[in-house]
């Protein structure tokens, strides 16, 4: 690790409006040049390798708030029945009561998914703007 060094890395909301497209931008901001598997669990676990690769990093998230929308319950339900239709049984109620929670507009988004994903890593700084 090197505290000396310390990236910043800016990803912006208006180059994307899906999960899917969240991982384009990171992949090709963020982790350029480290191979993933482009999956939430990958994004914390390539995270925490660069972390420990870098040291401590600062991600500016402009537009932040279009995110925030489009990353909201419509592409959480979409994202959530992509997960359910793979689903192991043991698995599919959990999956079911969270779809049924986006549905309602309730509980939590694919928006904050990635920021609670981020804001576990005690070596990152995230900034919303």
């Amino acid at each position: 690790m090197h505290p000396e060094h310390h990236s910043l890395f800016e990803i912006d909301g208006n180059n994307f409006t899906t999960l899917l497209g969240f991982y384009d931008e990171v992949g090709r901001v963020v982790f350029s040049g480290h191979p993933w598997d482009r999956t939430l669990e990958a994004f914390a676990v390539t995270l925490d390798d660069l972390l420990a690769e870098h040291g401590p990093m600062t991600v500016v998230w402009k537009n932040s708030q279009k995110s925030r929308n489009d990353l909201g319950y419509p592409e959480t339900v979409r994202q959530l029945e992509e997960k359910l239709s793979h689903a192991p049984s043991d698995l599919r109620q959990e999956i079911l009561f969270e779809l049924e929670n986006a549905h309602r507009l309730e509980g939590d988004t694919v928006y904050s998914w990635i920021v609670d994903i981020v804001g576990e890593r005690p070596g990152i700084t995230l900034v919303l703007e």
